[in-house]
């Protein structure tokens, strides 16, 4: 895993939407959370939810990388994986995912770059009683989790 670019993550190149919005200082919550409580189910997380910065989202991932390596106790219930079949489980491949926002119960919303797709969709955990955590787009592209929650951009 390595960062070859200056707006890349895990080698990922974050959308130019997300891009800009970092450069202009606009990546944050929306005054009115209605849209984003929507996509995250949830309105405390919609609340209270950290968005990152780049350096916190290449921390993050590394933190991701960490557990789904080196403690698969942790990681089952999470729903993190390496293997490339992870999504089709339902788990996040973290080889494939950027953490963009995290939750106050320690989760994420990730781009996630799936393999052959032009753009990365957008992922957010959800709980599931019998295996832990699972994970489901929330959005096919950064541009309609944006406009979705009602996020400006730059």
């Amino acid at each position: 895993m390595s960062d070859t670019g200056p707006w890349q993550v895990g080698g990922h190149s974050l959308p130019t939407a997300l891009v800009d919005s970092l450069r202009a200082g606009t990546w944050r919550r929306p005054r009115d959370i209605t849209g984003l409580t929507a996509i995250l189910r949830d309105e405390e997380e919609a609340r209270l939810g950290d968005f990152y910065g780049l350096a916190q989202m290449r921390s993050e991932m590394e933190g991701l990388w960490a557990v789904a390596l080196h403690q698969p106790e942790a990681a089952v219930p999470l729903g993190l994986s390496t293997a490339k079949d992870a999504r089709e489980r339902g788990l996040l491949d973290v080889g494939a995912a950027v953490p963009i926002l995290g939750s106050r119960s320690g989760f994420f919303v990730c781009l996630y770059y799936s393999p052959g797709a032009p753009v990365p969709s957008v992922l957010a955990p959800i709980e599931s009683s019998a295996t832990g955590f699972v994970w489901r787009e929330v959005a096919p592209s950064f541009e309609a989790f944006i406009r979705a929650a009602g996020i400006e951009t730059g």
